[in-house]
């Protein structure tokens, strides 16, 4: 109906989320060494610094901390300040 305009082709769909599974940078780093939970809370720089671990043990290039910081809000997990501290919320480090 071109009420609705026309459908995406599923060959479209497929390709589309194949790619956004090959970019997304954050997504193994998050399975592999976080902790998600609504009450979780890291120091931005503390989970940064492990992001960087991460891709040295990977050999993935790491993000800058700015394009990681805007990565990590894209996902939900939004960055908090209390005086000079930054951290991130929805978000943790095991240990």
């Amino acid at each position: 109906c071109q009420q609705y305009g026309l459908a995406t082709p599923a060959e479209v769909k497929d390709a589309t989320e194949e790619y956004r599974q090959e970019e997304d940078v954050l997504g193994p780093f998050i399975q592999e060494r976080c902790l998600v939970t609504p009450e979780a809370e890291v120091g931005a720089t503390e989970l940064y610094q492990e992001y960087k671990r991460w891709c040295d043990e990977t050999g993935d290039k790491p993000a800058s901390q700015t394009v990681f910081g805007r990565l990590l809000s894209n996902r939900g997990f939004p960055p908090r300040k209390r005086g000079r501290r930054r951290w991130r919320e929805g978000i943790s480090l095991p240990g």
